[in-house]
């Protein structure tokens, strides 16, 4: 019995060992660069921007953050909402809270952003945003594209009246009477003068 307990308790310290021994290396593993400037962070980066995260959905190996656009400092965005992946684990974005501003450090295009612990996305905090802006420029406000107008409609005739033109003798025949007149008028002035 007293070897059973040992092994069990000489078991146990090698587990609990093992977990204190393996957690710092996993640390270590997705710890950020100390000397890593926001300057070069933002030249990993594709699209710089600042949102308003409004959903969340932690999926097994990663999660997706929905975030509005409100400013674009570099890169471009078409649509707003936009969704940014991050994976689940040490090296994700963590747990970001809804209803709060984020500066969004992504690559990627269109639908397929990703981010992750260093790439230097962080709350959007007034003087994370000046450092941004120092590095950036002031960005622009994010506007969605102007939709197309739709092309014009083919043009649709509509018959007025189903009765043949009339005749030529017709149309003329007004003309040709006050021709008529005009010359007379003409031959009886000239014969009085």
């Amino acid at each position: 019995m007293f070897s059973r307990v040992r092994r069990l308790l000489v078991a146990l310290a090698l587990a609990g060992a093992s977990v204190v021994l393996a957690q710092p290396a996993a640390q270590a593993a997705c710890s950020c660069p100390q000397d890593v400037s926001l300057r070069s962070q933002a030249r990993d980066a594709d699209v710089v921007f600042q949102g308003l995260l409004s959903a969340r959905d932690d999926a097994r190996r990663r999660t997706t953050y929905t975030l509005d656009v409100e400013r674009i400092y570099q890169g471009t965005l078409t649509e707003s909402p936009v969704e940014v992946v991050s994976p689940r684990s040490d090296c994700g974005l963590g747990k970001l809270r809804l209803d709060r501003s984020y500066v969004v450090f992504a690559t990627g295009r269109g639908a397929g952003l990703a981010s992750a612990k260093c790439t230097g996305t962080a709350a959007a905090t007034p003087r994370f945003v000046q450092q941004v802006e120092r590095v950036l420029g002031p960005g622009e406000p994010f506007e969605p594209p102007a939709e197309e107008e739709p092309p014009p409609a083919d043009p649709v005739f509509t018959r007025v009246d189903d009765t043949p033109p009339p005749e030529l003798t017709r149309v003329a025949a007004p003309g040709a009477a006050l021709v008529i007149v005009g010359l007379l008028g003409l031959v009886v002035f000239r014969r009085r003068a």
